[in-house]
């Protein structure tokens, strides 16, 4: 009972919620406006939507968010019956070796959690982008690497904690380095990221490259000061 009960409260909603997530991020992605007001409204709304999903369901949603068990056989094993005022009109017919139902509700609350954090990073990054200066107030330091360079130096400074202690977003950090450096690198930051780690050793090629040069810089301010 218990195996049944922890299969149906976590096991299946944690992979359905994923199919869940993506999905309405592709849906929310292919659907986005041009323009950048109309994009953040366009995400505001959308997060305005997932504000009234426990609606539908409130008496479950505090159940599942009070961590409680006293009503999980009810809810998470195929032993009970399906409530038709419960139930979603697809999960009626679900075959009932797979689904009690409330197993798909949980996968909507854990899908639509990580939604939220989804949209509000992408409202927060659009908000960062308005505030970034205009062309006449462009930042005099310019970024003479390649775009992939600069994407090191991002992941970099979060794995090594060197920054809120690696507590930060990285598109966030991508837009405050490009505002920096006059150069545009958060649009594709997490492609970049994985053609650095389908790299051949060394992964980290600017990171070393760097490192070397200022080693050699060193060495060769060094070998000055010795006496002839």
């Amino acid at each position: 009972m218990q195996d049944e009960i922890n299969f149906f409260k976590k096991i299946k909603p944690f992979i359905i919620s994923k199919l869940i997530f993506e999905k309405e991020v592709l849906r929310i992605e292919t659907n986005k406006p041009l323009g950048k007001v109309q994009k953040r409204k366009y995400l505001e709304e959308e997060l305005k939507k997932i504000s009234t999903h426990p609606q539908k369901d409130i008496n479950f949603y505090q159940y599942y968010r009070s961590e409680t068990n006293e009503n999980d056989i009810i809810y998470f094993t195929r032993a009970s019956k399906k409530n038709i005022f419960e139930t979603e009109c697809f999960l009626v017919n679900s075959d009932p070796k797979l689904s009690t139902c409330y197993d798909y509700k949980v996968a909507k609350i854990k899908a639509f959690d990580e939604l939220v954090k989804y949209l509000e990073n992408e409202i927060c990054n659009l908000k960062a982008k308005s505030k970034s200066p205009n062309n006449n107030n462009k930042s005099k330091f310019n970024w003479t690497r390649t775009k992939v360079d600069l994407t090191e130096i991002v992941y970099g400074f979060q794995a090594a904690g060197s920054i809120n202690n690696g507590n930060f977003d990285l598109k966030e950090f991508a837009i405050f380095l490009g505002t920096m450096f006059n150069v545009e690198i958060d649009s594709n930051l997490y492609g970049n990221y994985s053609d650095i780690k389908s790299r051949k050793v060394p992964k980290t090629r600017f990171i070393n490259t760097m490192s070397d040069k200022l080693i050699e810089k060193m060495d060769n301010e060094d070998s000055k000061k010795m006496p002839q």
